[in-house]
């Protein structure tokens, strides 16, 4: 299949070029800003192209879009905060709302194209059990606001233009060349530094979502477009369906460095939007693709992404 991938450097899109780009009968259009690295793109065969643009410049994707004529496009490209600031604002509208615009406009006359839009569960409110694609929304900060404001607008462009879109809220993803400031790498990172990792309070339960499982996703998402043709609008929960308490991956991770005694638990303020159960109802995923998720955390991808940064690797 033809594939364009937007934010092809991410961390999600550093490992599914990857994967993509070494099967054969995928033609894989990686749409990246040039002030950006290369590193997910580094490596790849001569058939992976690298188009230069900005999702947020309407004249880029419309011209990328035209050139490359897609058969899927995955949107990954976006500016992501926990708490912004107010500096943090205009690039998150113009990346997550104006980018996902200027996509399903250029869209608007090619219905054999569909498009899967990478969203989060952080659009949903607080929940004390499995969450399903109906439960309520409530954005849990401005990045989650962002995500809705895109998804409606795919709706909008669904019912008035016949575009196909496969929305896709991922639980929360971890793994090699994920963001320094996560959990994983920031208590690891310290570790190795020989400083005390600043924690909360550490009973929060979350259901995690290993990056190996994140491409495989995309990868069923695109067998089972291609056999399924129109789609319309659907929206799929992506996680595992099992939490996992920061207690025990934290302590898990003194393990791997090495480090005995307990943690600092307290050491950092609880949030004020903090989650403290989070956890993914996929029957709906099983439904459509045969397939969840199934790396655990514990015993699985928190060891693999450990060894990676222990031997430097991103991806």
């Amino acid at each position: 299949m033809r594939v364009l991938i937007t934010g092809a450097n991410g961390f999600f899109g550093a490992h599914l070029v990857r994967f993509l780009d070494s099967r054969a009968g995928h033609l894989v259009t990686s749409l990246v800003r040039e002030t950006r690295n290369e590193n997910g793109t580094n490596g790849t065969r001569s058939r992976h192209e690298i188009a230069y643009g900005d999702v947020s410049a309407i004249k880029d994707v419309s011209s990328i879009l035209s050139r490359t004529r897609p058969e899927v496009v995955i949107h990954l490209a976006t500016r992501y905060a926990v708490t912004h600031q107010s500096d943090d604002i205009s690039q998150m509208v113009d990346t997550n709302i104006k980018g996902i615009y200027n996509i399903l406009e250029s869209l608007r006359n090619s219905p054999e194209t569909t498009l899967i839009n990478a969203s989060t569960c952080y659009v949903y409110g607080a929940s004390n059990t499995p969450i399903n694609e109906q439960g309520h929304l409530c954005p849990q900060n401005l990045y989650a606001l962002t995500k809705i404001c895109a998804e409606e607008a795919c709706k909008f462009y669904v019912d008035n233009f016949g575009i196909n879109v496969l929305n896709l809220r991922f639980f929360p993803p971890y793994g090699p060349g994920d963001s320094p400031k996560k959990l994983i790498q920031s208590t690891y990172g310290a570790l190795m530094d020989g400083r005390e990792p600043i924690l909360s309070g550490g009973t929060q339960k979350w259901d995690y979502v290993f990056v190996d499982d994140v491409v495989e996703c995309f990868n069923r998402s695109l067998t089972r477009i291609e056999d399924s043709g129109d789609i319309g609008f659907k929206t799929l929960n992506v996680g595992t369906g099992k939490v996992v308490e920061i207690r025990e991956i934290v302590r898990r991770i003194f393990e791997l460095a090495g480090k005995t005694g307990e943690p600092a638990w307290g050491s950092a303020p609880k949030r004020k939007s903090e989650i403290d159960y989070l956890c993914c109802d996929n029957r709906a995923l099983m439904d459509w693709l045969g397939w969840v998720p199934t790396t655990p955390m514990i015993g699985g991808g928190l060891e693999l992404t450990i060894r990676a940064l222990r031997e430097g690797r991103g991806v």
